[in-house]
């Protein structure tokens, strides 16, 4: 490669960086005012979404698993997929915009799964920008789940007012 072509290619990049960098600061508004909305309602309810996941890490035989069940079949596929989560929840004293890794066992190629390792949350003010850029995409699946999780409390305290009635 010539120095005329790396001067070229370096040229191209700090073009996409730049219009990289505009868009980024793009997607921090929309973060912070999505999340300002979030927190003017005073819901106080958690929910979570997948933001980038399913990605297959390894699949494997149910008896490999130190915490399977008794009644389990030792025999059964399984599967351990990596997934980012976003979410909204308690961080510090504060309702944040989150994101967090999660780990799941998925058996049968199902949606039967279980959850064995949540890493740290944190901020997605604060997260990757590929990260925060993903995000972006699920925030309509968050307020969903918001919705359905108020929903349900609201139930829960309904039917604990009929029987203290």
């Amino acid at each position: 490669m010539t120095e005329k072509e790396v001067s070229r290619l370096f040229d191209e990049l700090s073009a996409a960086a730049q219009a990289l960098n505009e868009e980024s600061d793009t997607v921090t508004k929309l973060i912070r005012q999505f999340e300002e909305r979030l927190n003017g309602l005073r819901l106080g309810v958690e929910a979570w979404v997948t933001v980038e996941g399913s990605q297959k890490v390894q699949a494997f035989r149910w008896h490999d698993l130190e915490m399977r069940d008794e009644g389990d079949d030792p025999g059964q596929p399984a599967e351990r997929y990596d997934d980012v989560e976003l979410g909204f929840t308690r961080h510090g004293n504060e309702w944040r915009l989150v994101v967090r890794e999660a780990q799941y066992i998925r058996i049968d190629q199902g949606e039967s799964s279980e959850q064995i390792h949540v890493g740290p949350t944190i901020p997605l003010l604060e997260a990757s920008r590929r990260d925060r850029i993903n995000a972006l995409a699920e925030f309509p699946d968050l307020l969903r789940e918001l919705k359905q999780s108020a929903e349900e409390l609201i139930a829960k305290v309904k039917a604990a007012k009929a029987v203290v009635k």
